[in-house]
């Protein structure tokens, strides 16, 4: 069973002019950047807080380990029923909740006092984070025409990767001056902050105030999905359905074969660097960050590049696989 190829009807001559229609959906979507920022940042402070931890928590290879799994344990488990989720509540709604969610639970991380306590925060952490990428992923789909998802997602995705890279000399700084329980307060509050921001801030298109009429077309006529061109008869399928399409499946396998590389570096990185390469303070923080300042740059080039040839004419299904596979 393969994933039915629908593409977007031919836009009117006026909406290939994206400059001059507005560009309410750029603020939008980068907003939305800096909420990944800080769930990653959230999601990352532990690894690099966790060598400075050891004098209070005696912590193994072992159970540290375990402590890192414990997020992933409720991280994949919830978002089987993210998508779902955040379909039923909106963008709105299921962002500000999340934020809500993991801005608390990291703050509790301040409070553990051992290997138990530690995976309990972490679990709950991964089910509070896990509606985050579905609900970027639908405000694309809600505020972008086809013809230039790949960037927009690529700036959404990119904020991993920087909250990844900027937990190294934030954590380490923050540790140097006062101490790990610190870190937790601070990046909490730091969620909270935009929480209250995305509430303020987030509506579809025809509800925004800033954006106009024009803008809106535009985005709606490259085909962005909307209440009025939902598809009812995709809405009914059972979740299980899905795991029939192969386009479903490869990106499943594609994203297990990257997750297995991303982790690792936003897991136990810093610990290596400092434990088996004897990294100072100074060196964790500059060279942790390269592998992540790389993935940043590359992904916007690449979803620059991808959208370039979908604007040239190329398929869309050709331009994915290509970039997916040649990345």
């Amino acid at each position: 069973m393969t994933s039915p190829r629908v593409q977007p009807a031919a836009p009117p001559a006026a909406a290939h002019q994206p400059g001059a229609v507005g560009r309410t959906r750029w603020f939008i979507i980068w907003l939305a950047f800096a909420g990944l920022t800080i769930n990653y940042l959230d999601r990352s402070s532990l690894s690099v807080a966790l060598p400075f931890m050891g004098k209070d928590f005696h912590l193994s290879s072992t159970q540290q380990g375990f402590v890192f799994a414990a997020f992933f344990w409720a991280y994949d488990f919830f978002q089987l029923a993210a998508g779902w989720y955040v379909d039923k509540v909106g963008p709105r709604r299921s962002f500000t909740i999340a934020a809500i969610c993991w801005s608390v639970f990291t703050m509790a991380t301040a409070l553990a006092r051992g290997f138990w306590s530690l995976i309990t925060v972490r679990f709950l952490l991964g089910a509070g984070e896990s509606p985050a990428p579905s609900t970027a992923a639908k405000v694309v789909a809600t505020w972008f025409p086809v013809r230039e998802r790949a960037f927009a997602t690529s700036v959404w995705d990119s904020g991993s990767r920087v909250g990844a890279v900027i937990a190294l000399p934030i954590v380490t700084l923050i540790v140097a001056v006062t101490s790990w329980h610190t870190v937790f307060i601070v990046i909490g509050c730091l969620g909270l902050l935009w929480a209250l921001v995305w509430w303020k801030v987030y509506r579809g298109p025809r509800e925004h105030p800033s954006c106009t009429a024009a803008e809106a077309d535009y985005i709606e006529s490259g085909g962005a999905r909307a209440a009025a061109n939902d598809d009812e008869a995709a809405a009914a399928l059972s979740w299980r359905s899905l795991f029939r399409y192969r386009a479903v499946l490869s990106m499943m396998f594609g994203f297990f074969c990257l997750n297995s590389v991303i982790y690792f570096f936003i897991t136990f990185f810093p610990s290596y660097l400092v434990t088996e390469r004897d990294f100072d303070l100074l060196q964790l923080g500059f060279f942790g960050a390269v592998p992540g300042i790389c993935a940043v740059v590359f992904g916007w080039l690449g979803g620059l590049a991808a959208d370039r040839a979908v604007r040239r004419g190329h398929t869309v299904n050709r331009v994915r696989k290509v970039t997916i596979v040649g990345a």
